[in-house]
């Protein structure tokens, strides 16, 4: 696995990278005491350590908060999608999130924003996701494939980042 410490401008540049809505993420990069990045080709992971957690992956050139940073920070996410018991055991095996599972939608977004995935019951982070239309068309939509599953309890980023790094 390689490791090694962002200088200030690439951190300022990671943070620059990530955007204005997710605020929250952008002040826990800038306020951590370290921020790594980190590749393990063994296990196809490339991403950021923020204070000894596995904080964010670069999935299909996106940037992705792991679950793990979440829960860990109770970090604010602007946008999120609950779905209901039956979309949950398909989602916590990967699969992408239809619009027939969707209960509820939070926040205003685009297509191509990153949301949270929860479960409408326990309101639990199921997984984080790629949206793959607005959140009016999930809104209005009876079918369709709603969020692209990026990583979810249960991943290789999961088990990467609940092991000591």
């Amino acid at each position: 696995m390689q490791r090694y410490p962002l200088s200030k401008r690439d951190r300022r540049e990671l943070v620059e990278s990530i955007g204005p809505p997710y605020e929250d993420l952008r002040r826990i990069i800038k306020e951590a005491r370290v921020v790594e990045y980190m590749r393990d080709r063994k296990k196809g992971i490339e991403g950021y350590i923020i204070d000894g957690i596995l904080a964010l992956v670069v999935k299909d050139d996106v940037i992705v908060p792991t679950i793990r940073l979440i829960k860990h920070k109770d970090l604010v996410w602007p946008y999120e999608v609950y779905v209901d018991r039956g979309a949950t055991r398909r989602i916590l095996n990967g699969a992408d999130v239809m619009v027939p599972g969707i209960t509820e939608v939070r926040g205003e977004f685009d297509k191509g924003a990153i949301v949270l995935v929860r479960d409408e019951e326990s309101r639990a982070v199921l997984a984080v996701g790629l949206a793959l239309m607005s959140s009016d068309e999930m809104k209005v939509s009876k079918k369709g494939r709603a969020v692209k599953n990026l990583h979810y309890v249960g991943d290789k980023i999961w088990r990467c980042s609940t092991t000591p790094i």
